[in-house]
């Protein structure tokens, strides 16, 4: 699945989930954890699937105010900007590979493996 360069997918709470080992989601638009709960990137809330897939961020991640993004399928590439302010968490876990900027100014960042 290919989010477009235009498509920004934001909120308090949702789950991209890739349901397959082969699955892979890739972002060219932006993807914002902003309004004070969580989103996920791999297993849904209910523990299906768990981390399957791949994701491949092209575009923008960021986690805002008290937002909490976690990037956790079997594998993760980030090509762009990363950005947790005002407090906002961005979780990278799994096997990761990065050559984009990760921006912390009032947020935190955890479990990154580089």
């Amino acid at each position: 699945m290919t989010l477009g360069a235009d498509l920004e997918v934001h909120g308090q709470s949702g789950h991209l989930t890739p349901q397959f080992s082969d699955s892979r989601i890739v972002n060219l638009g932006t993807i914002a954890a902003d309004g004070g709960g969580q989103i996920h990137i791999g297993s849904r809330q209910d523990g299906a699937y768990g981390n399957a897939g791949s994701f491949d961020n092209q575009g923008t991640l960021s986690a805002t105010g008290t937002g909490n993004l976690s990037v956790h399928p079997s594998n993760w590439r980030n090509t762009n900007a990363i950005t947790a302010s005002g407090g906002g968490v961005i979780s990278l876990w799994q096997n990761g590979d990065n050559s984009g900027p990760i921006t912390v100014d009032g947020g935190a960042t955890r479990g990154v493996f580089l």
